[in-house]
């Protein structure tokens, strides 16, 4: 597809999207959950990286629940009903040496994304998660396709694409 709009979404975010629109991100031990309607082509992705909601702490996108509540919400206002709404899971993974806090993280944040999507009754259609490996992840939310490239190590610029690049262009012209 030409004119194809790419969204970097960052750990914390979500994004909707219809129409010619790929989003993309880099999953470790956090989650991303990509929402899929069929019926309108569009599609959204939230990605968070703690499982529960902390004592005092504010209900963002940081957080399992309301990351995936809000992107549910998002695709309903829109039009989408919750049995034609299609989801999948990535992420949660821990190498080998990740302290245990760390590998529980990532065993808990798929936890709480397979128990609210099943709570909220959408359909989980596909998963990879687990694991040792990070994931760079493409939703094209136009198709519904899922693009998944396993690396051995993530990267500071996997998380901020264009990052190094703009760097490097300023230091250029100045």
């Amino acid at each position: 597809m030409t004119n194809m709009t790419e969204y970097f979404l960052r750990p914390g975010f979500i994004y909707f999207a219809s129409g010619q629109t790929s989003i993309l991100t880099v999953v470790g031990s956090s989650v991303a959950v990509s929402m899929y309607d069929r019926n309108y082509r569009r599609g959204g992705m939230n990605h968070f990286f703690h499982p529960r909601l902390e004592e005092n702490a504010s209900p963002t996108a940081i957080f399992a629940k309301p990351s995936t509540l809000e992107l549910i919400r998002i695709m309903h206002r829109n039009g989408s009903a919750l049995d034609s709404i299609e989801a999948q899971i990535f992420g949660g993974a821990a190498r080998d040496d990740d302290s245990e806090d760390l590998k529980q993280i990532g065993k808990n944040n798929i936890e709480a994304a397979v128990q609210l999507l099943e709570f909220y009754g959408i359909k989980v259609i596909g998963t990879d998660v687990g694991g040792k490996h990070g994931r760079k992840i493409i939703f094209n939310v136009y198709t519904g396709e899922i693009i998944i490239a396993k690396v051995e190590k993530i990267r500071r610029e996997d998380w901020y694409p264009g990052f190094f690049q703009t760097l490097f262009d300023r230091k250029a012209y100045s």
